[in-house]
């Protein structure tokens, strides 16, 4: 079974035997999935690019990383998933299916960790309430 737990924070835990094997979840809240406002796992070279090529401090970077990132980076809308859901607009629309692309993605990846998938179980804001996020998510998975 994989738990994902899908919201303003987000990850995923892939489990057998009811016993916990694989996470999405990294060094520090920023890495795996992409959430409200933060990146998710992301490019080293990024940093590199925003260090160099954009001078950006280390406080900067670290604002924009855990603050101005994720579905509200992506969108330049909100974090809120259900605003997301309710606008017209392209780039609502195209952060949608990033962000379903990406946890399909970690889901799949987790999937291998356990040899195979019986079940997911969809928690949080986003998860328990968007059925077009979980749906997308399984479509993705094929």
């Amino acid at each position: 079974m994989i738990a994902a737990h899908l919201g303003n924070g987000a990850g995923m835990c892939a489990t057998k035997a009811r016993h916990s094997v694989a996470t999405s979840m990294g060094f520090t809240a920023l890495d795996g999935l992409m959430m409200g406002r933060r990146c998710g796992a992301i490019n080293p070279g990024v940093l590199r690019y925003l260090m160099e090529e954009n001078p950006m401090t280390a406080g900067e970077i670290t604002q924009l990383l855990y603050k101005k990132a994720g579905l509200l980076g992506v969108s330049g809308i909100s974090n809120d998933m259900a605003a997301l859901q309710a606008s017209t607009a392209p780039e609502a629309r195209e952060t949608i299916k990033l962000f379903c692309f990406r946890a399909a993605g970690e889901l799949a990846r987790l999937a291998t960790a356990i040899g195979g998938l019986d079940a997911i179980v969809f928690t949080a804001g986003i998860g328990e309430n968007s059925s077009l996020v979980r749906s997308l998510i399984v479509n993705w998975l094929g």
